[in-house]
């Protein structure tokens, strides 16, 4: 009955609209009888590989887990690592400060004091001095002052007043640290503070400045903050558009990057964690993109399925409860973890 109806669809003596459905149906009986020995199964046998061919490949078009993501890369990229860990520490200061410039300038400060102390101390003396001159009774004053300075003469340096000063010192300096620190610091500085450590990883020399695989760098390094940004106020259309736009820049230059010089090509991508894959595939920051990588975190739920999307994935549902098991199996041979998860490029019937 199959070879009849395939001579007829063949012959044009049935209008290939009527049967339709029936030609997709023989077409794909037909190759899936040429690629696998039906020889000896029953019918239930048939079906069963028929519907695990179908599954594999529904599965296998499914995004991967592992897939790299087109703005942030693939997971634990060891630079990107690097520098969240380098503005996350404390010791990290503003503006290229170090921790010995602040002990140094508490330090040059205690010196300060110390001489501005001493001098007023001179001026008072003389100022006593001359008081003395002018006044009859001088032995009386005289008396009080030695009386005075005597009470006011620095005590001996102890242990116990070294360690107050000690402690002094410290609390100065825990305070301009917790002052200065990168970590407290604003975005801009943040910023600041990320591509000049950008430099030093991607630069090729101490003059490097503009160098592909350096603004590539620095370019990765604005889209991190951008998409925080993005992800903290998801109602701000412009910094989307701003988002994609740099994105799609970034692969630009790493296009152009390749066809110059192939080797600092895959080095750039690698240290910022892209694959060549993603840098070629075109990139629209749209829901489905939002949706697969859930950009907006777990729960995101931005992309809507069309009513045939739907569908799809309830028959789908239907395929995978009746084969639990190699639906499993499928999943860790191509790493899916996502099964209702419909790409563009599929057609839902």
């Amino acid at each position: 009955m199959l070879s009849n109806l395939a001579y007829l669809l063949r012959s044009k003596k049935i209008p290939s609209q009527i049967l339709n459905t029936t030609s997709i149906r023989l077409n794909s009986t037909i190759n899936f009888e040429r690629s696998i020995n039906t020889e000896g199964l029953t019918q239930e046998q048939i079906k069963e590989q028929r519907e695990k061919k179908i599954l594999r490949e529904i599965i296998s078009e499914k995004p991967r887990a592992d897939e790299c993501d087109p703005i942030l890369g693939l997971k634990d990229t060891p630079f990107i690592n690097r520098l969240k860990t380098h503005l996350q520490d404390i010791n990290v200061l503003v503006g290229g400060f170090s921790i010995k410039d602040i002990e140094n300038a508490i330090l040059l400060q205690s010196i300060v004091k110390k001489e501005e102390t001493e001098k007023k101390r001179i001026l008072a003396d003389e100022y006593s001095q001359e008081l003395l001159k002018n006044t009859e009774n001088t032995e009386n004053i005289k008396e009080e002052l030695e009386a005075s300075k005597e009470e006011e003469a620095p005590k001996e340096v102890t242990p116990k007043t070294l360690n107050i000063m000690t402690e002094e010192f410290i609390e100065k300096k825990n305070a301009l640290i917790k002052i200065l620190t990168i970590k407290n610091a604003d975005d801009k500085e943040k910023i600041r503070t990320a591509i000049a450590f950008t430099k030093k990883e991607f630069a090729l020399n101490e003059r490097d400045e503009k160098s592909p695989q350096l603004n590539a760098g620095i370019a990765t390094v604005r889209i991190l903050f951008l998409t925080e940004y993005c992800k903290k106020n998801p109602s701000n259309k412009k910094n989307l558009k701003e988002l994609n736009r740099r994105v799609q820049m970034r692969q630009k230059l790493l296009k152009n990057l390749k066809i110059t010089n192939p080797e600092g090509y895959f080095f750039a991508i690698t240290k910022i964690g892209l694959t060549d894959e993603a840098v070629h595939k075109e990139f629209h920051l749209s829901d489905q993109y939002m949706q697969q990588f859930k950009f907006f975190g777990p729960e995101t739920q931005t992309y809507k399925q069309t009513r045939s999307e739907k569908r799809l994935v309830f028959k789908h549902r239907l395929l995978f409860a009746r084969y639990p098991e190699y639906v499993k199996q499928l999943q860790k041979e191509y790493n899916v973890e996502d099964l209702d998860f419909i790409p563009k490029t599929t057609n839902a019937n």
